[in-house]
């Protein structure tokens, strides 16, 4: 009897929205754009404030994490349980977070939008700030790269000829 392939290993399935990545970023702050749209202790929200999945059709609030996932599948990605569903080259989700982790400049938060998003401390104008600056950074590829490689490699900085614009 053959294997029964896992969705996500089909070789068919792409998942990677035709989309740059300061469109992807400004896409992800109109999502979360006000207060009212914008939640914290669920990646998406229904209108009568239950938990539910950032594809669910009644999904009108999100985190900072939920609200880039969720901007992803609208672009065309493809988004399974939550997760974004991306191969080898998925480039423009994983950057985009790196940005906004970057942005958020929180180390005990260890890399999570979402631990950061759901501290009691964080308000709207915060996620807004993130934002700006993570679409500020993206429409610079050198600096793309350098927070990108700053990132990844826990911190380390190897000779960048220029400033990031950071926090």
């Amino acid at each position: 009897m053959p294997k029964q392939m896992h969705q996500l290993d089909d070789p068919t399935i792409i998942g990677e929205p035709t989309v740059d990545l300061e469109s992807l970023l400004k896409y992800t702050k109109e999502t979360i754009i006000t207060p009212e749209l914008w939640t914290k202790g669920a990646w998406a929200r229904s209108p009568v404030n239950r938990k539910c999945k950032v594809t669910h059709r009644r999904a009108c609030k999100f985190c900072l994490h939920g609200g880039l996932d969720y901007a992803y599948w609208k672009l065309g990605g493809r988004v399974l349980d939550n997760m974004p569903v991306y191969r080898a080259n998925g480039i423009i989700y994983r950057k985009a977070r790196l940005l906004l982790v970057h942005a958020i400049d929180c180390p005990e938060c260890h890399m999570s939008l979402i631990q950061w998003n759901d501290r009691a401390d964080t308000t709207h104008d915060d996620i807004r700030y993130v934002l700006d600056t993570a679409i500020e950074n993206a429409e610079h590829p050198d600096t793309v790269e350098y927070i990108t490689n700053f990132v990844m490699t826990g911190g380390i900085n190897v000779s960048y000829p220029h400033q990031p614009i950071s926090l």
